[in-house]
């Protein structure tokens, strides 16, 4: 794919991602720290930040501390996020809070296994070991195993992407959100009195 090439990341390696807004909240050092220990485990692998924000210079500085420049890039926002997601193996996220995250429904929805810190809304859109995989706030220590183990097992990568896909048609596809509409409409109507 796309960013494959630009970077020249080469066909056999696995990709993970993560993708959102740089900020503090989203804790990309965390991310960071984990390529640091999955690639001194496996060289062929590669870790990939898509977005912009506040935090770049931090984030681009902590790619060099860890030394660890051959495997993580700072790509900025990419438009066509549907190539983004073609081009990874993994999404990881690693925030200290959130809502519901785009990013996980995005990569549900393109059969891309997560593996996230069980913060805010992420444990009502991943189910641990069947959609993805759920870490602790902060733990880069089980954020790495995590990684290692999805990373060493294409079978289960699989297994994870096909279940999280299905789950992001069933919950989140353009029907069911029409219909949700549709229902909320017909209930607010009713409650005004305009519809028996």
């Amino acid at each position: 794919g796309q960013l494959r090439k630009e970077l020249i990341i080469p066909d056999d390696y696995i990709v993970i991602g993560a993708v959102g807004r740089l900020t503090k909240i989203k804790n990309l050092q965390m991310f960071l720290q984990a390529a640091k220990r999955v690639t001194e485990d496996r060289s062929d692998v590669a870790f990939i930040i898509v977005g912009d924000g506040g935090e770049h210079d931090q984030l681009a500085q902590a790619i060099i501390d860890l030394g660890i420049q051959n495997h993580a890039y700072l790509v900025g926002w990419k438009r066509d996020i549907a190539a983004v997601y073609a081009d990874l193996d993994l999404l990881a996220l690693t925030s200290l809070n959130e809502g519901t995250p785009a990013a996980i429904i995005e990569a549900m929805a393109s059969g891309v296994p997560v593996i996230a810190t069980s913060v805010g809304g992420v444990p009502d859109l991943v189910e641990d070991n069947r959609t993805g995989f759920l870490v602790p706030s902060e733990d880069v220590e089980l954020l790495s195993k995590g990684l290692l183990e999805l990373i060493n097992d294409s079978k289960l990568r699989e297994r994870l992407g096909v279940a999280a896909r299905s789950e992001a048609v069933r919950r989140f596809s353009h029907q069911r959100l029409v219909g949700d509409i549709r229902d909320l409409y017909i209930q607010l109507l009713k409650q005004k009195g305009l519809l028996k």
